[in-house]
């Protein structure tokens, strides 16, 4: 289960216990997995300053323990909510526990999957109340959506990736953390709630598939932060629209991608098959042999 909360050492206000995973095992869940609530921190209700109890953590929704070709998530994936820290009118209250991840690849290998369920991470426990506003306690974390290292996750159409809420009710954990190693997102469609954050060394985002849609290229960095390549493949068009001013490159290996918005800083090479469109603005351009570019919008 998850880990409790970190309360005030206290006593009577005792730390919230985890809650249990939904599912762990050495393939990807076939069943719906919903980690269990963490328990609410016990209040302190003596004189003896013993502060309130933390919340227990939410359980992860999914534990996937190997590594290798992992196919399709088609069940859905939560993480469970985090336990409410426990009051304290007389001392320090205890923290809210933090939200379960909604599916954790464990294995620090490389692995491929695609989702096109809804992954979502648990909901940070509330903080307790304390005996002034400086001794309330801190609010647990969500816990994200998805959670691991040398990935290679594919986004289909239906599929959804969420990052839990705070205990505050606002602030949101990522959709995806991609711990460290190579790693590649590569979105077919469907939605991400919450930031992608990449730290690893050799990370790419790409657009593919054969439907397309529209990004909004004022993403990158911002809500898509750390990685070092980005591209498209598949047979899909995609519009690019918004303004960047990233100066990474772009690698438009096959498919349509049309240019709507402002990359004046973005270097795009377009291989062969493929085509660079639209009426934006990019930076350097090359094409490859039997690759093509021009204006406008029709592939």
């Amino acid at each position: 289960g998850g880990n409790g909360g970190a309360g005030y050492n206290g006593i009577i206000g005792t730390g919230g216990a985890g809650g249990v995973h939904g599912y762990v095992g050495a393939s990807l869940p076939v069943n719906t997995a919903t980690g269990t609530a963490g328990g609410d921190g016990g209040d302190d209700l003596t004189y003896n300053m013993t502060g309130g109890g933390g919340g227990g953590g939410g359980g992860y929704g999914a534990v996937v323990t190997v590594s290798g070709s992992l196919g399709t998530l088609t069940a859905d994936v939560t993480g469970g909510d985090g336990g409410d820290g426990g009051d304290s009118p007389y001392w320090g209250a205890g923290s809210g526990g933090r939200g379960g991840i909604g599916l954790y690849l464990d294995s620090s290998s490389a692995k491929t999957l695609t989702i096109s369920s809804s992954v979502t991470g648990g909901n940070g426990g509330t903080g307790g109340t304390g005996s002034g506003s400086l001794l309330n306690g801190s609010n647990g974390s969500g816990g994200e959506g998805i959670y691991g290292s040398n990935l290679s996750i594919t986004l289909a159409s239906g599929g959804s990736i969420t990052g839990g809420l705070s205990g505050d009710g606002v602030t949101r954990n990522n959709a995806i953390y991609f711990e460290t190693g190579t790693n590649l997102l590569d979105i077919q469609g469907g939605t991400i709630t919450g930031n992608v954050v990449a730290d690893g060394t050799n990370d790419t985002f790409r657009l593919s598939g054969s439907t397309g849609g529209t990004f909004d290229v004022s993403q990158l960095g911002t809500k898509f932060q750390g990685f070092e390549h980005f591209g498209s493949a598949g047979t899909a068009t995609w519009t690019l629209t918004g303004t960047t001013t990233n100066t990474q490159s772009w690698s438009v290996s096959s498919g349509n991608i049309i240019a709507n918005g402002s990359m004046a800083n973005t270097a795009f090479t377009v291989g062969s098959g493929a085509r660079l469109g639209g009426s934006g603005t990019v930076g350097d351009v090359t094409v490859q042999s039997g690759g093509s570019i021009g204006p406008g919008n029709s592939p």
